[in-house]
């Protein structure tokens, strides 16, 4: 199978993540990437793409260096740097912008507008952007701190097999899994189900109810406990553990 349709599919999934606007963050919600072309059609071809896909994603866009490896350091540094950390927008103008934006296109304000009343207020465009496994704060030093955290969660996380670094063969799993969350096998990976796998790579929604809660005070920018630091890496490594048993890569230690 050709490179091409890898390359193309890595360039639009970086020039989506170039959030800088309102209408950026919208289109982000609606992107899909098709990572694969219509020669693919055994199992095996699949993985393959998903593996070339995530490391040309990896090469173009996370390795700062050009050292042919992306470090987890480099990935949070990329992640923080860019969806969480652009959303500085600025108090009630949130509301104009998402009401001005609804009626232009009209899904939007069925995405945002949760109580149906037919405006998007504040708290409704705060859920929506947690819907897509974003937030945001209209303090920016508590945004940016909230970003940091989020993105070197994040890349510790995605690096199941803890040789700090973050492989092809484990964003591959990452990827292949978010697009399997909406029940597609298709090659075309959605914003919605890469939240779903956010979630679950930093532990956010965890079914051990004190991980949940030492993870959701992390990444709200709040001060861990001693003891609660120590329950976030155990939260870590048991999300380290079962990822890479799931992807069938060796976990250390």
């Amino acid at each position: 199978m050709t490179t091409n349709p890898i390359k193309l599919a890595a360039s639009q999934r970086i020039s989506l993540n170039n959030l800088k606007t309102y209408a950026d963050l919208n289109k982000l919600a609606a992107s899909s990437i098709k990572i694969w072309g219509d020669d693919v059609k055994t199992d095996s071809q699949k993985q393959q793409a998903y593996t070339e896909y995530s490391k040309e994603l990896l090469l173009q866009y996370y390795d700062l260096n050009k050292d042919g490896t992306v470090t987890v350091d480099e990935f949070a540094k990329v992640e923080g740097d860019g969806s969480l950390a652009a959303l500085n927008l600025q108090g009630q103008k949130i509301d104009d912008d998402a009401r001005l934006a609804a009626e232009k296109e009209p899904a939007l304000l069925t995405f945002y507008d949760e109580d149906k009343d037919g405006h998007i207020s504040k708290g409704e465009y705060e859920k929506g952007l947690a819907k897509m496994g974003l937030n945001t704060y209209n303090n920016p030093e508590l945004n940016n701190t909230v970003a940091t955290r989020s993105a070197n969660l994040f890349a510790q996380n995605l690096d199941f097999n803890g040789n700090g670094k973050i492989d092809a063969e484990e964003l591959a799993f990452f990827n292949e899994n978010a697009d399997a969350i909406d029940g597609a096998q298709d090659g075309v990976i959605k914003n919605a189900g890469e939240s779903g796998m956010f979630g679950a790579v930093t532990g956010m929604n965890a079914s051990n109810p004190e991980f949940n809660r030492v993870v959701n005070k992390y990444l709200q920018g709040e001060t861990l406990t001693a003891e609660e630091q120590q329950t976030l890496e155990q939260c870590q490594a048991t999300i380290r553990k079962n990822m890479g048993k799931a992807a069938g890569i060796n976990i250390e230690g």
